[in-house]
């Protein structure tokens, strides 16, 4: 996809200057003859010499014909393949200035263009790639080595690679970057790229490198460095740093299969441009991007070698593998540099291909939800392969699918977080009470393992007593392998932990997965506690209660029951499963001073439930700053008569903090879901509803915080008393942003129902009625008491994900109204949040349209009737509103009918407006598809093959799923058939007239066009069809004198005039 992008890149607010090497003096003319560029990306400044066009053909045989048309260079020509799907270019040099477009012309038919740059010299392209005539894939292969500049675009509709491999390997035969080629031999796709240098060309993207939907994208060299973008939506990102003297075997999706050992040796061919050589000229230093004084390449005290994967740009795609002889290094940033799937993870595949021969190839697996994952997924040893779980995967069958058809794994590492006699992965819980419901999966893993292979948790206390004695044997006994785990606190020495799992139940070889500096970097460690039970108790009875699991993290002590922690720092909560927990009179007491506690339901649904008789939580530090989160669960019917009803925040500075949480139902004087008068209060994609206070604040009482994409209604102040703020009170100062407060109730009648106090307006707010604070100024959705903004929301309900929410009905205002905000990818229920359309709330409108066609028939003659049928449906959760899809009928069409079976078709423009399609929950009356159907007459001339295209389905809400929201039916016009018998009545009407004739002698026959005056009484209009020899037809509007209808048949033997 063609993006002339501006996006800027928060990286660093330290300069990285980059030059390029004067190396050879064909390279410095080419490049420095002209000046020198200067251009920044955010906090990153790099120094691209500018050039003329200097795109040029080789003289090898290869055929390439480069043309030269303004800014645009037009690639032609060039060899292919014997079957046709390859087409071969070679070039002497490739660079491209920043307003110039190299155009490869291409055919429906050629699967892949392979453009080879022969001269020696390093391509510059700082302009478009574009590929027209086809969606055929794009190589550029350079082993000099490969730079793209700031301005550097695609507009590709295939996959794009660019290498600097000195061999491509086909089915059985390999294209040569440098010397003859047979290319009628290069069949098939490639699938191998061969580095025969020791040290192979270095690829540095500074540029926007975005494919289409579902296409590919890969980068592969000696040494990667990315400073731009880098986007494969709903495709497979590739970065490769290949060791030298090596053969990477590829899929077809561009993921790394294998590296081996290359059977022949280079010969002649491309000495690379190495990166220091590349660099040279840098004056910056400290943490620049720079030239060491021993000549290296560095990044502040970073020597970046050989083999290096270095990430300062942005990289997404649906999955994304980084492959590295040495390292993979990610730049520092806030926020992660590589997203996967829908950009809610950091979740890439991390290879570090082995050193030598004694390198074990082992698996890691690592939970995202450790802090800190990263310093593992990138700090592993050699032939290590790290693969992330996210919080939603069954950790146990996505190692089980990774492992799928591999063999010869000499290690397998789980680094996850865990407790006495269990371990997470992803959303599952691994007991020694529930281990064997995975023993299936446990075999399979044991088939892709050594006979000597060895299986190593990383998680706290997890072998410990007889509950962790017995899962780990569990495992050894499923798999075949020894097992080591620990049965002390796992992780930083500094908060009592180690990085030594003490038992095993056999001779464990493997070393561990991590090198030490990222082990010694590490500032965490990897304890949980899990609730087991939806008991609310403290009876030792072998189940983990919430209120026991909260009493352990207040005294960082052992429980009664089967956990230990000994934990000096932060708390995490977890719960086995889904449950509600009703509790049993008083409040669960948080008093925890040395760390701070998360509270986390995960993917289940967990309701904590006041039972109308206390407070939920209380969050009592005696003074400290320890802060407490709630994440993915819902607090419910507290009651009491004091502050609080749901959560009551009474320490002095803790930070009260809602993620994809809600609060409903709760009763209090003030504060009826959550008072916290002197701490902040953070809400992040969550749902306050229903709550009462018969005072201030119906929803929240907080003297201040933020309240980001949430949504707050439904709720009521002051039954008795002065209440204000039925939806928030603020007592000091609150920043809200992206978030709905609207729909709340005063029960005195002031007009104070939705929001009181001070406030912060971030913008894209709805308040429906702002009185009661004069700050919202900055967002536009702010009503008044007399014109009152409605949100128009479902109940509160189960619309998916684990809690209760309420989702935008078609025709509220808060769909598409919202702000990007980097930091929240997706709802309060999970579902993607759509770029450049977020909605205002805690939910984001999520459907998934998609559309279909049949054809009545699909070789008609002329004259046939054709009905074209398009079903739409809505396949996601949520109704969507203003659905509509465009579908004009190809010429060759008359149409006769239209049926939709809702909404409006306009049959000059194609447009069909749908209206409302409800979801997969039953929002709205309508239902959950559309149709149309769509009747045509094929014309008397239409011939060939006429294609309907129904394309640009959309509504308001997001849509996940693009590839299905376009489609295409073909008909295949029969023009040999036999035409239908005349109209007797009319003797020339519909008649066929067999002839040869050709149509500028029709043309001249049915002379003159316009009807004579007093014609009418003399002429007769009509329209004969001929049919030539070769099939085709052709219709003709002539005036014919009265006397020609009365014998037809000489009128027939004028037309047949000259064979042409």
């Amino acid at each position: 996809m063609y993006r002339n992008s501006q996006r800027i890149l928060a990286v660093s607010n330290r300069v990285i200057s980059i030059k390029l090497a004067r190396a050879k003096l064909a390279w410095s003319c080419i490049f420095y003859c002209t000046g020198v560029i200067t251009f920044g990306v955010g906090g990153l400044s790099f120094n691209f010499p500018a050039f003329a066009q200097s795109i040029t053909s080789a003289a090898d045989g290869t055929g390439t014909v480069v043309t030269v048309d303004g800014q645009q260079l037009i690639i032609e020509g060039g060899s292919l393949s014997g079957d046709g799907a390859n087409l071969f270019h070679s070039f002497d040099q490739f660079d491209l200035s920043s307003q110039q477009t190299a155009n490869f012309i291409t055919q429906p038919e050629i699967q892949n263009i392979l453009g080879r740059v022969v001269g020696g010299n390093p391509s510059m392209i700082d302009g478009l790639l574009q590929v027209t005539g086809g969606n055929s894939n794009l190589y550029v292969i350079n082993p000099g080595g490969i730079i793209f500049g700031p301005n550097a675009l695609l507009n590709v509709s295939g996959s794009f690679t660019a290498t600097t491999a000195d061999r491509i390997g086909f089915e059985g035969a390999w294209l040569n970057s440098v010397g003859d080629n047979d290319y009628q031999a290069l069949i098939g796709s490639p699938n191998q790229f061969s580095f025969l240098n020791s040290q192979p060309g270095a690829i540095i993207n500074a540029g926007d490198l975005t494919v289409d939907a579902d296409a590919n994208l890969s980068l592969i060299g000696g040494t990667v460095i990315n400073i731009g973008i880098i986007e494969a939506p709903e495709g497979d990102v590739t970065l490769a740093a290949i060791p030298g003297d090596n053969v990477v075997r590829i899929s077809q999706e561009g993921r790394i299969l294998s590296l081996e050992v290359p059977t022949e040796s280079l010969t002649g061919g491309i000495t690379p441009t190495d990166l220091p050589e590349l660099l040279t000229g840098s004056s910056l230093s400290g943490t620049e991007l720079e030239i060491a004084a021993d000549g290296t390449a560095a990044i502040g005290e970073t020597i970046i070698q050989s083999g290096d994967i270095v990430i300062g740009g942005a990289i997404s795609g649906d999955n994304v593998s980084l492959n590295a002889a040495n390292q993979v290094t990610p730049l520092a940033s806030e926020t992660p540099r590589v997203l996967t799937r829908d950009g809610a993870y950091s979740a890439p595949t991390v290879r570090l291909f082995p050193k030598s021969a004694d390198d074990a190839t082992a698996y890691v697996f690592i939970d995202a939800t450790v802090p800190d994952y990263e310093t593992f997924l990138y700090g592993g040893q050699p032939g290590t392969i790290s693969v992330v779980i996210t919080p939603e995967e069954n950790g146990i069958t996505k190692i089980t699918g990774t492992l799928h058809g591999v063999t010869g794994v000499d290690a397998l590492h789980i680094l996850s977080e865990g407790n006495q006699g269990n371990f997470w992965l992803g959303n599952s819980f691994v007991s020694g009470d529930n281990v064997e419901q995975y023993s299936a999966d446990l075999q399979i893993w044991g088939n892709s393992l050594t006979s000597l292979a060895d299986i190593l948790i990383y998680a706290c206390f997890t072998a410990l007593g007889l509950e962790g004695e017995a899962l780990v044997q569990a495992i050894s006994d499923f798999t075949g392998a020894d097992v080591a785990a620990s049965t002390t606190l796992t992780g930083s020495p500094a908060l009592g932990g180690d990085w030594v799992l003490e038992a095993s139940t056999g001779n464990i070889e493997s070393g561990l997965a991590f090198r030490q500096a990222s082990l010694n970097a590490y500032e965490d460690t990897l304890a949980v506690i899990t609730v087991t039970s939806n008991l609310d108790n403290t009876l030792p009875d072998g189940q983990v209660t919430l209120r026991e699991a909260i009493n352990a993290a207040n005294n960082d002590a052992d429980g009664l029951d089967t956990m230990a922690t000994g934990i000096f720092g932060d708390d995490e909560i977890r719960f086995a499963a889904s449950m509600t927990i009703n509790l049993g009179g008083t409040e669960l007491a948080i008093n925890d001073n040395a760390g701070n506690l998360t509270i986390d339901g995960q993917a289940n649904q967990v309701i904590v439930d006041g039972s109308a008789t206390s407070t939920v939580f209380e969050i009592n530090n005696s003074g400290g700053n320890a802060d407490v989160s709630f994440r993915n669960l819902t607090i419910q019917n507290g009651n009491v008569g004091g502050n609080g009803g749901g959560i009551l925040n009474s320490s002095n500075a803790a930070t009260v903090t809602l993620e994809n949480a809600t609060v409903a139902g709760n009763t209090a004087t003030n504060g009826g879901g959550i008072y916290s008068q002197n701490g902040n209060v953070t809400l992040i994609n969550s749902t306050i509803s229903g709550n009462v206070a018969t005072s201030n604040g119906g929803g929240i009482v907080a003297s201040g915080g933020t309240i980001t994409n949430s949504t707050i209604t439904n709720n009521t102040a002051g039954d008795v008393g002065a209440g204000n703020g039925g939806g928030v009170y603020s007592a000091a100062s609150i920043t809200v942003q992206n978030s709905i407060i609207a729909g709340n109730f005063d029960n005195n009648g002031v007009q104070n129902p939705d929001v009181s106090g001070t406030f912060v307006d971030n913008g894209n707010n709805l308040i429906g009625i702002s009185e009661g604070s004069a700050n919202f100024t900055t967002s536009t959705l702010v009503g008044t008491s007399a014109n009152p903004v409605d949100p128009v929301l479902a109940p509160l309900g189960d619309y998916g994900g684990s809690t209760q929410t309420h989702v935008p009905l078609p025709g509220s205002p808060a769909i598409d109204a919202g702000a990007d905000i980097a930091a929240v990818t997706t709802d309060q229920r999970g579902q993607p949040r759509a770029n450049g359309a977020y909605d205002i709330g805690a939910d984001e409108v999520s459907a998934d349209l998609a559309v279909s066609q049949t054809v009545s028939n699909a070789n008609p003659s002329p004259g046939d009737s054709v009905t074209f049928t398009i079903l739409v449906t809505n396949n996601g959760n949520d109704a969507v509103g203003d659905v509509s899809l465009n579908n004009l009928l190809p010429v060759g069409l008359t149409l006769t009918g239209v049926i939709p079976s809702s909404g409006n078709y306009n049959p000059s423009t194609g447009d069909w407006t749908i209206g409302d399609l409800d979801g997969n929950f039953d929002l709205i009356p309508e239902g959950a598809t559309a149709s149309l159907s769509l009747t045509a007459t094929v014309d008397s001339n239409a011939s060939g093959t006429l294609t309907n295209t129904v394309q640009n389905l959309n509504g308001l809400g997001a849509d996940p799923n693009l590839v299905d929201n376009s489609v295409v039916a073909e008909i295949a016009i029969d023009a040999a058939s036999t035409p239908p018998p005349p109209d007797l009545s009319d003797p020339l009407a519909g008649t066929e007239i067999a002839s040869t004739t050709s149509v500028e002698s029709l043309e001249a026959l049915c002379s003159p066009r316009a009807l004579p005056a007093g014609g009418e009484n003399l002429y007769r209009l009509i329209d004969i069809r001929v049919v030539g020899n070769r099939g085709r037809a052709y219709t003709f509007t002539c005036h014919l004198p009265l006397s020609d209808f009365n014998d037809w048949e000489t009128l027939r033997d004028e037309f047949l005039l000259d064979t042409q």
